[in-house]
């Protein structure tokens, strides 16, 4: 392949998408293409897929921006605000998990997650594999179903994962990766630890709220003071169709490539959440409505528990009280139409009228 058709490919936007690639040029530039890649191109990193081949990435295609570590080093924020952080977090969690919201106790779900937040808080507490077995029991209901003794998953899930006799192997080597001294980019080897989690699904139930804990329990233990409050949960939530894209194109060109390599991962965290953190401490750094209402204490718990709902379904889309109602779940009309009107008033909904119906959107 001559250089400048390989320069040409490795600057498409779409490098990351062998399918693409192999569409737009042809098979053969596609396969030459690849090869040259694992010749010189990707970092392998010291942790392994399912397969047991180290994953990869090409570190140079990824850029993030100086403003997020601007956020992530700026002083913790107070109090309050770190309670209405953690409250947005958890029902960002919540909502990620794909457990609707009258489906069990909403109280003791909420209680596991802010019990994890803590967890990782404490900075006395390094990332050990113990330790990380303890996050799980807190966060989990009933264990997340494991037997006594064992840290991870007895069995097999369905669809991807690695094998659970390998878990231990694999998860000893995470934790050495997390640990270990190294020239990595904090945050692309946060969002590298957060792919290793998912990839290999230690665990029956809870991979995703574990993965995202344990991304911000390293960055934590890395000396971000702000990362505990940082919108990482409410973004994802806010992109979560490019989240499981990417997953899915790395399983996707590791089919076709034999490698796996998480660029398209660390390039969607860069891009879609890292790189919007400024813009969402900003949204969030100016003291509201909500602040000194919820300080009176004229905010209800429910009223709390719909705002936090209400910012991470609904964040960019309007809704009606009828949808609000179906989609919270657990709360009668009359309480979603007091919500919607008292928001209203303290500015943090508006309002449009549709002939005889009426929308609601966050301000």
């Amino acid at each position: 392949m001559d250089a400048e058709l390989f320069a040409r490919m490795f600057s498409d936007p779409g490098a990351a998408n062998f399918k693409r690639l192999r569409r737009l040029y042809s098979m053969e530039a596609a396969a030459e293409f690849i090869t040259l890649l694992k010749g010189g191109f990707y970092r392998c990193l010291p942790i392994l897929d399912v397969g047991g081949n180290p994953i990869c990435c090409i570190e140079n295609r990824i850029r993030v921006k100086a403003s997020a570590y601007r956020v992530l080093f700026a002083p913790p924020c107070g109090e309050s605000a770190l309670q209405r952080f953690m409250d947005r977090e958890i029902a960002s969690s919540l909502f990620l998990e794909g457990t609707p919201y009258d489906q069990e106790s909403e109280a003791g779900r909420t209680l596991r997650i802010k019990s994890g937040l803590d967890f990782i808080s404490d900075s006395s507490r390094s990332i050990t594999v113990e330790n990380i077995f303890k996050l799980h029991s807190l966060t989990s209901k009933d264990r997340g179903g494991l037997h006594a003794g064992n840290y991870y998953r007895h069995g097999e899930t369905e669809g991807d994962g690695a094998l659970h006799s390998q878990l231990p192997r694999h998860m000893r080597r995470l934790v050495a990766f997390i640990n270990a001294e190294d020239d990595i980019n904090d945050l692309l080897k946060a969002a590298a630890i957060h792919f290793c989690i998912v990839h290999l699904r230690p665990y029956f139930k809870g991979n995703g709220i574990m993965a995202r804990l344990i991304h911000l329990w390293y960055l934590a233990r890395r000396g971000y003071p702000s990362v505990i409050g940082a919108p990482v949960s409410s973004l994802i939530a806010k992109n979560e169709r490019g989240y499981r894209h990417a997953l899915r194109l790395i399983n996707r060109n590791a089919s076709q490539s034999g490698v796996t390599d998480i660029t398209p991962f660390l390039t969607f965290f860069a891009d879609k959440i890292y790189n919007r953190l400024d813009s969402m401490s900003q949204e969030d750094g100016v003291p509201s409505a909500y602040d000194e209402a919820l300080a009176a204490g004229s905010i209800t718990e429910k009223e709390r528990d719909l705002w936090g709902f209400t910012r991470t379904v609904y964040a960019m889309e309007d809704f009606s009280t009828k949808k609000l109602e179906k989609d919270f779940g657990h709360a009668a009309y009359a309480t979603i139409r007091g919500f919607v009107m008292k928001f209203e008033k303290l500015g943090l909904l508006s309002s449009r009228k549709f002939g005889n119906r009426v929308r609601y959107r966050i301000i």
